[in-house]
């Protein structure tokens, strides 16, 4: 089962979703895209410092996304995914997104310029909502 992640810059909530799923069911199913990026598709390494709490957050979960290179939603990536986990806020949303069968909504903060505490609740937040749509 393919599932798609969003939120809308791919730098947070969905990068925390994406490589969270698929540490924890050791796949590769899971990826990632932001809905209203602003500027090209960069690493979150070549975006630091404003990127160093995700990846400090992350770093509890012997994870790296360093290298992680943030994406646009587009039509194709969406085709692919059995299933959308969207964070976005909902004004950033695309239509095609939007009208994917299988879209389910999770409303959580956008850490975006929050401390490394924020970052790490609302990373755990997630992992808490992975757990239980995987049971």
């Amino acid at each position: 089962m393919k599932v798609l992640f969003l939120c809308r810059g791919n730098v947070g909530r969905s990068v925390f979703g994406e490589y969270l799923y698929n540490k924890m069911t050791n796949t590769k199913d899971a990826y990632s895209a932001g809905t209203q990026l602003s500027g090209k598709e960069q690493s979150l390494s070549d975006l630091l410092p404003k990127t160093q709490p995700v990846i400090d957050a992350m770093k509890e979960e012997d994870i790296d996304v360093g290298t992680h290179t943030r994406k646009s939603v587009t039509e194709d990536i969406v085709n692919k995914a059995d299933i959308i986990i969207d964070m976005a806020e909902p004004e950033t949303v695309q239509s095609f997104v939007k009208e994917h069968p299988h879209r389910i909504i999770w409303s959580i903060d956008d850490p975006k310029g929050t401390s490394l505490q924020e970052h790490i609740r609302i990373k755990n937040e997630i992992k808490g909502k992975i757990q239980s749509f995987r049971e």
